[in-house]
């Protein structure tokens, strides 16, 4: 599979560790995360571990932490004074029982809404949807364009990305926390979450027949060809849309997505806590 935007951000990882005098290897495995980070924590246990895997923060890393698989970072997050630099809620992350396990590369949001413009414009969609009832009258649109509205791969963490927002964007911070981190069983029982479960059921009349098990980055691929209108993704996707050569604001788009909380003339990023392991935006 290539991620192309992921492919270049290692590259350069790989660069870096070159000119510090190391050797870099990459390990080939097919298949997204979820396929490879089971075989990296298999060569783990099996003695043959790799020198470092990519983790989201969370169950999995703490899980190998408490059994002594991995090498704690202490000397080098006080030498380098990650403490003051990293915000107390990542420094925390990268953690467990008081000994630093992670090394932080990389922070992303999963909360955006990407857009091709080129497809709003065939369509007839002339401004960025600020609520629901003018997200699915676009929709409406550019499935009567013949195009895809929604490009989506049928995996659960994507669904679950996509829920998210629309939990957020809908219900609220307050609502979002209750149901996430305070497993709220009456917030579940709401109109308010009964509504995001509607919105995100409607959302089903838009997308395509291929979109069980696609990868996310086959879906950005869509709207980057011109075929299909909006998707819910993380701002990795951002990556996949530079490195095909386009341009923010004039070749896609990006907002939080309808009923957001709006600052003035931009977008506010709401970083809330997400379930275990995922590392929640």
């Amino acid at each position: 599979m290539d991620i192309r935007g992921e492919a270049a951000a290692v590259k350069e990882l790989a660069k870096a560790f070159n000119a510090a005098g190391g050797e870099w290897v990459d390990t080939a495995i097919a298949g997204s995360g979820s396929t490879a980070r089971p075989i990296g924590i298999n060569r783990i246990i099996g003695g043959n571990p790799p020198t470092a895997m990519q983790f989201n923060t969370g169950t999995q890393m703490n899980d190998l932490a408490q059994q002594g698989l991995l090498r704690p970072l202490d000397d080098l997050a006080k030498e380098q004074d990650w403490k003051s630099v990293l915000t107390p809620a990542f420094y925390q992350a990268i953690q467990f029982q008081d000994h630093i396990y992670g090394a932080p590369i990389n922070d992303h949001g999963q909360n955006w809404l990407f857009y091709s413009k080129p497809v709003f414009a065939k369509a007839g969609v002339t401004e960025e949807p600020k609520t629901w009832d003018e997200m699915f009258a676009a929709l409406d649109k550019i499935k009567a364009a013949g195009l895809i509205p929604v490009a989506v791969g049928g995996q659960p963490w994507q669904l679950q990305l996509m829920f998210n927002a629309i939990l957020l964007g809908e219900g609220g911070k307050d609502l979002y926390g209750k149901v996430w981190k305070g497993l709220d069983t009456d917030a579940v029982k709401s109109d308010k979450f009964k509504h995001v479960a509607e919105v995100f059921a409607k959302l089903r009349n838009y997308q395509d027949a291929g979109s069980p098990n696609r990868d996310w980055n086959v879906a950005t691929g869509m709207l980057i060809d011109g075929k299909a209108g909006i998707q819910f993704m993380g701002d990795w996707a951002k990556g996949e849309f530079i490195h095909a050569g386009l341009v923010a604001d004039k070749d896609f788009g990006c907002i939080l997505g309808p009923g957001e909380i709006q600052l003035h003339d931009g977008w506010r990023h709401l970083r809330l806590p997400g379930p275990e392991g995922q590392g929640g935006d």
